[in-house]
């Protein structure tokens, strides 16, 4: 039978509560009992119930990672794996647990956030991508929980931080170096254009073309979207075009 707090408290000499104290990181409790209390989790190999303790305290230490990818292509994208990787470390060493979300549905997406933070279930939501719609930002913003986001956020919020880096400046020294390169048909590959990071790039893209005097061509802008399958028949529809261009930015993928 696996140890339980009275266990502890028994083995500590120490009351339940103090037990209690402890596996919740309270700080009404004397160094001492507190080490005790350790010692015996530890000869004891005690490991909390999480469940348990969730539906007594502030709830689960979970945080919710939300893709607007399938979860076939947020995966096998490395960019977004090295990252799933790198927070899954985190939250491991800090004791979280990592849930998942993947959907191509805000209404969905947010309808989901709402129901776990209402419940408990988590504590902190990352965003892999930032919509260009802030709605979402906006009506999570109620709830007083971090949402950390991988790109651009123009509105202004009380619990929504922006981690990116400069999309726009990227591709126009991307297109730059095709143009310095000697070309100046160069089409443009990108993402769909419902997230931020996908508007800047392309906005970079047509920012470099027009400094250097260069006609924008619609035909040659073409949306890849999510997978390496959509994107590879973009592709083919781009290079069956008269005239073909002589390159092709590609921001993304």
């Amino acid at each position: 039978m696996s140890p339980t707090i009275y266990d502890i408290a028994r083995v500590a000499g120490v009351s339940k509560s103090t037990v209690s104290r402890v596996l919740n990181k309270q700080t009404n409790i004397s160094p001492e009992a507190r080490e005790k209390v350790l010692r015996a989790i530890e000869e004891l190999q005690y490991q909390p119930n999480k469940l348990a303790r969730a539906l007594t305290s502030s709830g689960f230490d979970a945080i919710m990672v939300i893709s607007t990818r399938s979860t076939k292509t947020t995966a096998g994208n490395p960019f977004f794996s090295e990252v799933l990787h790198a927070i899954t470390a985190k939250a491991e060493e800090e004791g979280f647990d990592v849930i998942l979300q993947t959907s191509h549905n805000p209404a969905e997406d947010l309808q989901k956030c709402e129901s776990k933070i209402k419940q408990k279930m988590i504590k902190g939501i990352i965003m892999l991508s930032s919509p260009a719609d802030e709605s979402f930002f906006a009506q999570l913003d109620k709830y007083d929980i971090p949402v950390v986001v991988i790109g651009k956020v123009e509105g202004q919020y009380a619990h929504v931080y922006s981690v990116d880096t400069d999309n726009f400046g990227d591709s126009i020294a991307l297109t730059d170096a095709l143009i310095e390169s000697g070309h100046q048909n160069i089409a443009c590959l990108h993402a769909p254009l419902d997230v931020h990071v996908s508007v800047d790039r392309v906005n970079g893209y047509k920012q470099s073309l027009a400094a250097h005097n260069i006609a924008v061509r619609d035909e040659w802008i073409v949306d890849g979207g999510y997978t390496h399958e959509t994107a590879l028949q973009a592709a083919r529809e781009l290079l069956s075009q008269s005239p073909l261009p002589e390159a092709v930015m590609v921001p993304t993928y």
